[in-house]
């Protein structure tokens, strides 16, 4: 996508430390972790893959994640990994608040191994980012979940909730 801007490193947090990062106040709990929903296909091209997905997302309340679409990763083999992932969002927001996105990635068998941070996203700033995630060799067969949230508080819900209706990724072995 040419309007992406490029190059960011997100930050990772493996599933040995969701409950510990994510919920502090279940801190040492063993609960289920994350699992996926429904999954797209996606399609292969010459160095990865990728998929689109409307989806009917609405946040309602403050600091909770909404499930976006899961798309499933497509490899042949699995020592090629991703050196690049694209997200982009459309969302509608009359508020014009930023909207957290986050990566939550399953392996091949659909076990959940981690969390990427995929910044923010709003009508006012950039459709779609590019992330560089080499460092976290992840196979290409990785299957990515994006959820959403708006960060805030005060009233019991948001306020002229925002809307995400597509999400579109692109993961690439290329730089």
């Amino acid at each position: 996508m040419e309007n992406a801007i490029r190059s960011y490193k997100p930050l990772f947090f493996p599933a040995s430390i969701y409950w510990d990062c994510i919920h502090p106040s279940r801190q040492g709990w063993r609960d289920t972790l994350p699992s996926p929903g429904a999954l797209v296909d996606a399609h292969a091209f010459e160095h990865g893959w990728k998929s689109f997905a409307t989806c009917s997302v609405c946040i309602t309340d403050w600091n909770h994640d909404y499930q976006g679409q899961t798309f499933k990763g497509i490899s042949a083999n699995e020592a090629n990994r991703i050196r690049r992932i694209t997200v982009g969002v459309t969302c509608m927001d009359e508020a014009k608040r930023p909207i957290q996105a986050t990566g939550y990635l399953f392996d091949s068998q659909l076990n959940f191994i981690g969390m990427l941070d995929f910044r923010y996203f709003s009508e006012r700033m950039p459709k779609a980012m590019d992330f560089d995630v080499e460092d976290f060799e992840l196979p290409m067969s990785t299957s990515i979940q994006v959820r959403f949230q708006v960060g805030g508080g005060g009233a019991p819900t948001v306020p002229h909730p925002p809307f995400i209706s597509s999400v579109f990724i692109e993961v690439s072995g290329q730089k």
